[in-house]
């Protein structure tokens, strides 16, 4: 019928203007999963023809959520979200361009952040074995060089830049934050902080993967060669280092996601046995976890420390059981008053009756994009 069909196409439009706007508040765990659920799961046609009506060049925070939004569907949504998503490539690095004109606040973080989600779609374009989220076998890492050592050497190399935009990200969110402030118990500063929870996912691989690399590098290539590899490694572990511990520090993440630690001093690539001390770090994502609804910020010692304890997993053992099964599974709604369940219909109702107004367009603009 008509009016299932306006609800089918109204729909994902309704899910991305909910998760996707102006309100310095963290985006919702339930409105990625909708956007994940309705709009990407064969592609990122609907999900960008949506994004594109928004003035993305002239707000900051709703850009920043957008960043969040699209890194969240990069990791989990369908294969063809990141093939599906070059084609916008050309207009992600003017506005990153654009943005970085700015020297503090959201605007230079959505440059970084942009940055960084443009290198993660080279990268998974350039090297389609490794999926979005990153989660391989030490097979299927082995596979991805094909037996070649020049080819290990330069995926080594993609994968310590793909790092070193994680870690910039990383490094200008903490940078501008007050840190001496209860930030992370606050609207905005979760609003800066949530989308950490996608890079601390993507950096646990990539340190994982450029140690075993390496390893292997060392078993074939003269050490001196392998000087400029290790010099920027040491660079990237010591930033690593410090920046999951500072983390785990933090209430917000406490209530979310487990990091791992990593060791005391990095791993001694010219001393082959080295390798089966290497403990893979494995963030774990409690099934239960749920942090403070934006709207209702709560104060630091109404905080539970829900720390789970983490069992260190050894290089052969990790691969085939992933703790991280679910990276969407945070910032959970933990009950609603009944005024707010008020409030909450009559906002629905407003805003339904906009999108209806609305509909016709986008359903053209959804046909078109299926036509071509």
């Amino acid at each position: 019928s008509f009016t299932s069909h306006m609800k089918l196409c109204c729909f994902p439009f309704f899910s991305i203007n909910k998760a996707i706007n102006t309100q310095e508040v963290a985006v919702k765990e339930k409105h990625a999963r909708n956007i994940l659920a309705k709009c990407v799961c064969k592609g990122a046609h609907t999900f960008w023809a949506a994004v594109n009506r928004l003035p993305l060049s002239s707000n900051a925070v709703l850009c920043w959520k957008f960043c969040h939004v699209f890194h969240k569907l990069l990791r989990d949504g369908h294969p063809n979200v990141i093939k599906d998503s070059m084609r916008n490539k050309a207009d992600l690095t003017d506005m990153s361009r654009m943005w970085g004109h700015l020297s503090e606040g959201y605007g230079k973080l959505c440059s970084i952040y942009l940055k960084l989600l443009i290198t993660k779609m080279e990268f998974h374009i350039k090297n389609p074995r490794f999926p979005g989220n990153l989660q391989m076998s030490n097979r299927q890492l082995d596979e991805a060089g094909e037996n070649d050592v020049n080819n290990f050497f330069q995926l080594t190399v993609e994968m310590f830049d793909y790092l070193e935009c994680e870690l910039n990200l990383f490094l200008g969110v903490f940078s501008s934050l007050d840190m001496s402030r209860s930030v992370s118990v606050t609207a905005a500063g979760q609003c800066r902080l949530a989308p950490l929870i996608q890079v601390i996912l993507d950096c646990s691989h990539l340190y994982d993967y450029t140690v075993k690399l390496l390893f292997k590098l060392h078993s074939c290539l003269p050490a001196d060669t392998l000087q400029g590899h290790r010099d920027r490694f040491q660079e990237q572990f010591k930033k690593l280092k410090s920046l999951f511990y500072r983390s785990s520090n933090l209430q917000y993440f406490k209530r979310l996601i487990q990091i791992p630690q990593l060791p005391e001093n990095p791993p001694n690539f010219l001393r082959a046995s080295a390798l089966s001390e290497h403990i893979s770090p494995v963030v774990v994502i409690p099934a239960e976890s749920s942090s403070p609804e934006s709207e209702h910020v709560v104060e630091t010692e109404d905080l539970v420390d829900t720390d789970i304890p983490v069992l260190p997993t050894k290089f052969d053992d990790l691969f085939g059981t992933s703790a991280a099964t679910d990276p969407f599974n945070f910032n959970s709604q933990n009950g609603m008053r009944k005024d707010d369940k008020d409030r909450l219909i009559e906002q629905l109702t407003r805003e339904i009756q906009a999108l209806k107004e609305e509909l016709e367009s986008f359903r053209l603009e959804v046909k078109k994009l299926h036509i071509h």
